[in-house]
């Protein structure tokens, strides 16, 4: 438990943006005080966050955290790796070679908890902000040279195209599920509210995740029907539950291609964000641990110069890599807004015939222009005129 008043970094929100941050601050420079104030008692809430590994010459970070991983810091954090995954489509049936990493947020706040205990509030709300100083709810007032607001998704920040909303449930089984790496997209489902698929990671010989996963107009979720989904698909690849574990859920709010930027609602003047607060994740798959490294490796980069310059460095960084997801945006308008909810899968389906590579620099974002081309061209799986016009056109529809 943290008991000074004075620090050098102050987080506000512990989440896997300002964890990440603060492990490469304390490898990079030991020297700083850091402290992460968490509003919640248990912040290890269910959740799994997931990366690809990248081929050294795609890497963008500067650690080389994504194509090195078995000589990275990232390492320790993650809890289960594979070497490829599968995709299922009506169609298309395909294995892909690109490493697959997953880290459970029970795993992550477990290393958090022993690394940083003496760097921890928990269970404490920020009321205010006033310069560099914060006022907890309890009373208590703390400064810091440099605070950061990483509490976690910004809402009404940016116009929405549509969700990507999810329920997982962690199951044991009673005899083993043979399956030797994740299945990322299963869309031989039914196709309702949305494209929508099943995301299965196995654990172990006998426990695995299952999601089921919606790319959906609304943000609405039916906990039951979810659940009971779940089950009925496990039952049908002939996996009999002994018990069903915790439980993960979320909708994630995915912009369209619209005249607004990213515009969260500062703290402060002079407090910057950090992570998923600052809209630092994919437009069009929701992942963000890619950039919660890259975001952290900014800060880092910016400390070493000056505590005074983080705040003007990591805000242009975020602008920058807002605008280079343009592209992105601007499919999410032609999935959400150009194609019918039941006839979504089609584009995903098509996209997957494209080779790893191009798949790998996707879910990097750093989809090359020939990528890009390669990706719109084509046969179109929706229709031509609506796919153009909502490419073409800005859109500030608000889904939800």
């Amino acid at each position: 438990m943290a008991d000074k008043q004075n620090y050098d970094v102050i987080f506000i929100g512990g989440g896997l943006a300002s964890g990440i941050a603060a492990i490469l601050l304390r490898e990079h420079m030991p020297q700083l005080s850091l402290l992460i104030v968490e509003a919640r008692e248990k912040p290890e809430i269910p959740q799994t966050w997931s990366f690809q590994s990248l081929p050294e010459y795609l890497d963008p970070s500067l650690t080389k955290a994504f194509s090195s991983i078995s000589e990275s810091w990232l390492n320790n954090l993650i809890s289960c790796s594979w070497t490829g995954y599968e995709v299922r489509f009506p169609e298309l049936r395909k294995q892909l070679q690109i490493p697959y990493h997953s880290l459970r947020s029970s795993d992550f706040w477990n290393y958090m908890r022993r690394e940083f205990k003496d760097s921890l509030i928990l269970n404490e709300t920020v009321a205010e902000v006033q310069g560099q100083q914060i006022r907890l709810e309890s009373g208590r007032y703390l400064q810091a040279k440099q605070l950061i607001d990483a509490r976690g998704w910004a809402k009404d920040a940016f116009p929405v195209a549509g969700y990507q909303k999810f329920v997982g449930l962690n199951l044991t089984l009673k005899k083993p599920h043979h399956l030797s790496c994740p299945i990322l997209m299963d869309a031989t489902v039914r196709q309702e509210d949305g494209f929508r698929f099943m995301y299965t990671l196995p654990w172990d010989a006998q426990s695995l995740l299952i999601e089921d996963t919606h790319y959906s107009d609304h943000a609405k979720i039916d906990l039951a029907y979810y659940r009971s989904e779940i089950i009925q698909y496990a039952e049908t690849q002939g996996w009999e539950i002994e018990s069903i574990g915790e439980m993960e859920q979320g909708a994630l709010a995915l912009p369209s291609f619209s005249k607004s930027g990213f515009t969260a609602k500062r703290l402060g003047p002079t407090t910057t964000a950090i992570g998923v607060r600052a809209g630092l994740f994919h437009a069009t798959t929701g992942y963000s641990l890619y950039d919660a490294v890259l975001g952290a490796e900014q800060l880092v980069e910016s400390a070493r110069r000056s505590l005074a310059s983080i705040d003007s460095t990591l805000s242009g960084y975020c602008r920058r890599r807002w605008a280079d997801q343009e592209f992105y945006r601007r499919l999410n308008n032609m999935l959400f807004l150009a194609s019918e909810p039941s006839e979504r899968y089609r584009v995903l389906e098509r996209f997957y015939e494209h080779s790893d590579d191009l798949i790998s620099r996707f879910y990097a974002g750093k989809t090359t222009r020939a990528d890009k081309i390669r990706i719109i061209s084509g046969k179109p799986s929706i229709p031509m005129k609506r796919a153009i016009y909502h490419f073409f056109n800005r859109s500030e529809v608000q889904h939800g």
